[in-house]
């Protein structure tokens, strides 16, 4: 038993954290894509480059509600009154996480996937007897679509995980197929286009808020759209607490002249 400088038992806070057992491990690279190169509209569009990697879930919790958000790898520069009064405007990144849906033989079932939307920006699911349920956020744009297809419903099951808990990040069935989705500028966004404005202003009403985190992702700042956290807070279903949270390490966009990968090559020494 041991007591820190707060007289807080260590030994608790530690068994604490075994308890929640939560993790989020992500490759640091992948390539960034636009909403309209994975339009599940448009058949055939399988572009490949899925998110890599794994979260560790809380074992013996019962039934659980993960939430999956993108979230800001600069802390945004905000004066302190102003993040206490908009707190929620402190984990903003306006990226887009889009769930890629497959079947056997990895063919993509476009007709299961909401067209990406500005509330994408946060994926939710639902854990049951190690079984993992999407909770589907469509928009207005789906809707057109239910004269050719089924209607998308609001919780669809998607696959099963192990006895270890770990919900599996790639390319293949049985695993998140996620792309991080970057939003169009005003300018080249068409009027139903995901835009930076239009991502932004669904988050935060305060104008002064909106202008701060516009201006941090345009100009001069506009290469911190190219990288992003993930968030995972996971929660009980029955009463709605939170278990626990984590963040991963900073994702680069490939494409990026600034973050992307670095080509490497073999140098042989000069002679002198």
């Amino acid at each position: 038993f041991k007591l820190n400088a707060e007289g807080i038992s260590l030994d608790k806070v530690m068994k604490s954290l075994e308890m929640t057992n939560l993790t989020i491990d992500v490759k640091p690279h992948h390539l960034f894509r636009y909403p309209s190169e994975w339009d599940p509209r448009q058949n055939g569009k399988t572009k490949g480059g899925y998110l890599e990697g794994r979260i560790t879930l809380p074992k013996d919790k019962g039934i659980l509600r993960v939430l999956l958000s993108t979230y800001p790898e600069t802390p945004h520069k905000f004066q302190e009154h102003f993040e206490q009064e908009n707190p929620e405007a402190a984990d903003i990144h306006p990226t887009l996480l889009h769930v890629v849906r497959k079947g056997k033989g990895n063919r993509r079932f476009n007709d299961k996937e909401p067209v990406p939307n500005i509330h994408h920006w946060q994926q939710e699911f639902v854990i049951i007897d190690k079984r993992v349920f999407i909770r589907n956020k469509t928009s207005h744009m789906d809707e057109p679509r239910y004269d050719k297809i089924d209607k998308i419903p609001a919780e669809e099951e998607i696959f099963t995980i192990q006895d270890d808990m770990v919900l599996p990040i790639g390319k293949e069935a049985g695993e998140l197929n996620m792309i991080i989705l970057i939003p169009k500028t005003e300018k080249r966004a068409s009027n139903e286009d995901v835009s930076l404005n239009k991502l932004l202003r669904s988050r935060v009403e305060d104008q002064e808020a909106l202008k701060m985190l516009t201006e941090s992702f345009t100009g001069k700042n506009s290469l911190n759209v190219k990288k992003v956290k993930l968030k995972v807070e996971v929660f009980s279903l029955e009463t709605g607490k939170l278990i626990g949270s984590d963040i991963s390490a900073a994702i680069f966009d490939t494409a990026s002249k600034a973050h992307g990968a670095m080509d490497l090559h073999d140098a042989t020494p000069l002679r002198s």
